[in-house]
């Protein structure tokens, strides 16, 4: 692997809304390190850019949230869909990574994310050095220190989901080394870990962000509660704008619930319940209305904890499911009508969230709403979601605590949804059976729906078919040298 070169990537950002502000960044293709960190902006565009090219189509702006991860969630009868790398992985029925309209993509989302990984470096490695007071004209040593929690959280968080792609789930056991956590700048020769050695990791530098960010986000938790502060056009009382807008930011919260996650991949359920339970119980999130998908809230943006941010998203998801293309340009959704019937009143199978198009089912989360109603639908990634933390926590209540308490807390998850379908466990296998089924409704078009697949080493049946993937959850590393 090779070292950064002393060059950042910046990227330039498009902006129409007041809410854009926090991440404007300098327009401009390269910039010498030394100039870049020669002030408080630098860092602050370094931080902008670094969120922005997560949130490319190569990545959570197509890839690891609609896209891609969820064709391999089955998701999706992709016959009917223009993108042939998309077809080929599926119509193969056994995961035909290797093709070449396939293994280009895989390789792109490896390379991506360790760009933006070995950017986090050189961001950390200057701002360890750095006094606060050059952060004077905005949040002193609160931005300091919040500019560092974050960018640690960004390099947990990327080499968490290449482990969740790359390698074996911890209930494998395989003891196979083979994805390398770059924690320094120059990132020059990793060694490849095994899965828990990468997991220790990412907590060590998640639990550090989690101190790093508190003294700023628990600070102003009421303002950031509210939905319009957090992802619309409210800035925070008394802050510049990149210190607000915290929804797009690996903000405290979100670090808790990415903990939760990673506590729950590892097997820590005892750590992921409690990180859940800390964030269920805190009263700063609630659930949409089931009724405010009618009025143009498509994504029930209220309990999202983090997303990012793309202004083309509409664009980039129009290109396979806008009405004006052919038949064969959509991504038409399989097994819905089977979840209707079984739940009818469920708001995430209803007509707004799901829609017609050449008479098929077709996910309606990304399609343009016109402003004002709802507006922020047309730009948000949801990454996560009160909801996963409602889920995390019920596999680990039915466990820790037992089968009435789950129940009651899963009751209540899928009433504030709509949905009116008796709740009936019974089972460690019931429950597992209602929480995918759950999760199927919950994570369309969200990229999240794969990796519990894996996290619990399960085949997926959808439509009637079982696909066997026990072979098929690990992608084949990259061919090509990552150069970071």
């Amino acid at each position: 692997m090779k070292s950064v070169l002393g060059i950042i990537a910046v990227l330039i950002v498009f902006a129409f809304t007041s809410c854009e502000k926090w991440f404007e960044v300098t327009p401009a293709g390269e910039v010498a390190e030394d100039d870049l960190f020669r002030n408080a902006e630098g860092f602050r565009n370094s931080l902008n850019g670094i969120y922005q090219g997560m949130s490319r189509a190569s990545l959570y702006g197509q890839e690891l949230s609609w896209g891609f991860i969820d064709v391999l969630a089955q998701y999706y009868d992709v016959r009917n869909c223009n993108d042939i790398g998309y077809r080929v992985v599926i119509d193969a029925d056994d995961y035909n990574y290797s093709h070449a309209t396939v293994r280009p993509r895989l390789d792109t989302l490896w390379i991506n994310a360790y760009h933006l990984i070995a950017n986090c470096n050189t961001l950390l490695k200057r701002i360890e050095k750095t006094d606060s007071s050059l952060f004077r004209d905005g949040g002193g040593e609160l931005e300091r220190r919040l500019i560092e929690g974050e960018a640690l959280a960004i390099r947990a968080f990327l080499h968490f989901d290449i482990l969740r792609l790359f390698a074996p789930a911890p209930l494998v056991h395989s003891g196979e080394k083979r994805v390398p956590y770059c924690d320094q700048a120059p990132s020059v020769n990793f060694p490849r870990l095994t899965t828990e050695e990468v997991l220790g990791k990412v907590i060590r530098d998640l639990e550090k962000a989690k101190r790093l960010t508190a003294s700023f986000d628990t600070l102003y938790q009421t303002q950031i509660m509210l939905v319009d502060c957090r992802l619309g056009d409210s800035k925070l009382a008394g802050v510049s704008d990149f210190l607000s807008f915290r929804g797009y930011r690996l903000n405290y919260y979100a670090i808790c619930g990415l903990l939760a996650r990673v506590y729950l991949y590892q097997g820590d359920k005892a750590s992921a319940m409690r990180e859940a339970e800390k964030m269920i119980y805190s009263s700063l999130f609630y659930f949409s209305e089931p009724s405010e998908a009618k009025k143009g809230n498509l994504k029930l943006y209220d309990d999202v904890i983090f997303g990012l941010y793309n202004n083309k998203l509409v664009d980039i998801y129009g290109a396979l499911n806008d009405e004006g293309r052919t038949s064969y340009s959509y991504l038409f959704l399989k097994d819905r009508e089977e979840l209707r019937d079984k739940d009818p009143d469920d708001v995430r199978v209803g007509e707004s969230l799901v829609v017609k198009r050449k008479d098929r089912d077709v996910c309606g989360k990304y399609f343009y709403v016109a402003p004002p109603a709802y507006r922020l639908n047309n730009k948000l990634i949801p990454v996560l979601r009160l909801s996963e933390l409602y889920h995390i926590y019920i596999e680990c209540v039915y466990d820790l605590v037992g089968e009435e308490r789950a129940k009651a807390v899963f009751a209540y998850l899928r009433f504030c949804r709509g949905s009116r379908r008796e709740l009936s466990l019974g089972s460690k296998e019931r429950l597992y059976r209602e929480l995918l089924w759950d999760a199927r409704k919950e994570y369309t078009a969200e990229g999240q729906l794969f990796y519990m697949y894996k996290r619990l080493n399960r085949n997926i049946t959808v439509d009637g078919k079982t696909y066997g993937m026990s072979k098929n959850f690990v992608f084949p590393l990259p061919e090509v040298e990552t150069n970071i």
